[in-house]
């Protein structure tokens, strides 16, 4: 943490012109000496990305305060962010020798005064991300749907013990993970319902189980196989409603999911005699295979919007 604060880190723009108005909301840090014995402590950190096992060494190696700039020489050409910081980029600087007066610190590792020795660095406010309105373009939703499924284009068949079939539920005991179920996107098509803030995400895929899903009924512990390759159409239609914000920026539900051209010779049943004859049900796949999707991907979409400038997705700031 110390390389990394005294490194010569110059990142993002400076935040305000020489003509605006002095705002503190920059960060201006002192290297400082304390008399404290050093330790270490462990944590995880998140900010850009999430870091398990973070070693901390204290005591303090920089102490920075919030500033204000002015009198900049020759104007920033940059444009960049105030008020409440999204990130800071911090630039080295050398100001005029002095004794400045030790520094109070009361943060969680205690309360206790600092010998401050001389300025190092200056943090200016960089923009948040951008983010724009969804519009009538399959890329973002196509690529928000691929955001709601693991890596290897997954996603995991729901767990149920109740009701007259229990799924991922073998001997009454909840099975986690189950499946999963793959999918392959092959076609979409998106389209802006007139005068509603939703979308209509309709995709054509293919969906077979990775691994097959245990089904119970009627005293019988069974396997459900799904691979929709054999059937007359060797893809589903799977429509996802999709309701955002009033300004378009933000997913805030997937509707009622629909699923077109899931047939009988896209689902075998395995598990001995007995399992061949429960009636199931011709509903009993289409709402597994809907609540997987529902519960286990789509749900994710939630509080996801679009980057600006790009068919890029990521989780709304708040």
């Amino acid at each position: 943490m110390t390389r990394l604060l005294a490194g010569s880190i110059a990142m993002l723009a400076y935040a305000a012109s020489a003509t605006a108005q002095p705002a503190t909301d920059h960060l201006k840090c002192f290297k400082v000496k304390e008399s404290q014995a050093k330790t270490t402590y462990t944590a995880d950190l998140s900010g850009h990305v999430t870091e398990s096992g973070c070693t901390i060494k204290f005591p303090a190696a920089m102490a920075c305060v919030p500033s204000s700039k002015a009198n900049v020489q020759p104007t920033p050409t940059g444009g960049g962010g105030t008020g409440i910081p999204n990130a800071f980029g911090c630039y080295k600087i050398k100001c005029p020798k002095g004794t400045p007066p030790p520094l109070q610190l009361d943060d969680q590792f205690g309360s206790r005064s600092v010998e401050v020795i001389k300025s190092k660095l200056l943090c200016a406010p960089a923009s948040p991300t951008c983010f724009a309105p969804f519009e009538e373009v399959l890329a973002p939703f196509l690529n928000a749907f691929s955001f709601s499924l693991g890596e290897d284009g997954d996603f995991e068949a729901p767990t149920s013990c109740g009701g007259s079939v229990a799924t991922c539920c073998p001997g009454g005991t909840p099975s986690s993970p189950c499946g999963p179920i793959h999918v392959d996107v092959s076609a979409g098509s998106v389209v802006e319902a007139v005068g509603q803030d939703r979308f209509e995400l309709r995709l054509r895929m293919h969906a077979a189980t990775v691994a097959d899903i245990p089904i119970s009924a009627s005293g019988s512990d069974c396997f459900l196989q799904i691979d929709t390759t054999p059937g007359s159409s060797p893809t589903i239609e799977v429509i996802m409603p999709l309701n955002v914000s009033a300004d378009h920026r933000r997913i805030e539900v997937v509707g009622d999911v629909t699923i077109n051209d899931f047939t009988d010779d896209d689902f075998t049943i395995v598990g001995g005699f007995s399992c061949a004859l429960i009636d199931w049900g011709s509903n009993f796949f289409i709402d597994t295979l809907k609540d997987a999707l529902t519960e286990s991907g789509l749900g994710q979409l939630a509080g996801l919007c679009r980057v600006c400038d790009s068919s890029a997705v990521a989780p709304c700031e708040l």
